[in-house]
């Protein structure tokens, strides 16, 4: 799939939907979550152990990016432990 990069960012695309409430988009994470948005299969990401994609699950959910963590239990765990019960 190829992707827009938008007004010469090449972080930044035009398939990317904006950043739903709580949810701040890493610059090196975009291409990932405009593909996953925007191509007809929507296809998963998968996430090893970056905790606060933990967080972000329905969020993304509700744009249409779902998220596979390789690691539930540990980055559950982790999350808890940087964010709270």
């Amino acid at each position: 799939m190829r992707l827009t990069p938008k007004g010469g960012d090449t972080d930044d695309f035009e398939e990317l939907p904006a950043a739903p409430q709580g949810v701040r988009y890493d610059p090196s994470d975009r291409k990932f979550l405009a593909v996953a948005a925007a191509h007809r299969a929507h296809p998963p990401i998968l996430q090893a152990l970056d905790s606060k994609w933990w967080g972000w699950q329905a969020a993304l959910a509700a744009i249409g990016v779902v998220v596979h963590f390789v690691c539930p239990d540990e980055i559950a765990a982790k999350h808890r432990q940087k964010m709270g019960p």
